[in-house]
């Protein structure tokens, strides 16, 4: 994980964002904690990006959390959102973890607060490793057909019974083959 972890924090309290500093300090992680307040300043600052995760506190005056949950589903869907909250029942709850939250910590159990962080921002690191590698075996499976069928000679593919199971461009104009064909079920 990389560090310091980048959050942004929608919370009308500073008292409690600095409880979350200190807690964070306390658990060997370094953060750099952006915190607001309003709906506007809360886009605001989602679309400057460069956030690894964003708390929420799920009341405020003039804005709620599910409300800014889906606005951080919205506009950053790869983003952790965790819910940091001073009560919340089980059934807000669950509204809001079907809604693409990824965590709730209550405000009275925030030692949590560092596993959680840790959590998401593994998984997203986690996510972004697997698209990688699937983005680079699209390419190579890409790369390996254009190769396979600009060859200047007939290739084919055989199964281990010497089933045709592909022929190449130059093959298939040569014998009438159809190319790009699973022969295995013809």
């Amino acid at each position: 994980m990389k560090l310091p972890v980048k959050i942004l924090y929608l919370e009308d309290n500073l008292n409690d964002v600095e409880i979350i500093r200190s807690i964070f300090v306390k658990s060997g992680m370094s953060c750099d904690i952006k915190q607001v307040e309003t709906r506007t300043d809360f886009i605001y600052a989602i679309e400057q990006g460069g956030f690894d995760v964003i708390f929420l506190d799920y009341t405020l005056p003039s804005f709620d959390g599910l409300s800014a949950l889906k606005i951080a589903r919205e506009k950053v869907p790869d983003t952790p959102v965790i819910i940091v909250t001073g009560s919340i029942t089980d059934d807000l709850a669950i509204e809001l973890l079907n809604e693409g939250a990824t965590d709730y910590v209550l405000k009275d159990k925030l030692s949590r607060l560092a596993f959680s962080v840790r959590h998401a921002v593994r998984e997203v690191e986690e996510h972004t490793q697997l698209m990688s590698a699937e983005k680079m075996l699209i390419n190579a499976a890409e790369e390996w057909r254009i190769t396979f069928d600009s060859m200047p000679y007939g290739v084919m593919l055989l199964d281990e019974d010497f089933h045709i199971i592909r022929a190449n461009k130059y093959l298939s104009e040569l014998t009438g083959l159809q190319m790009n064909t699973d022969f295995r079920n013809t």
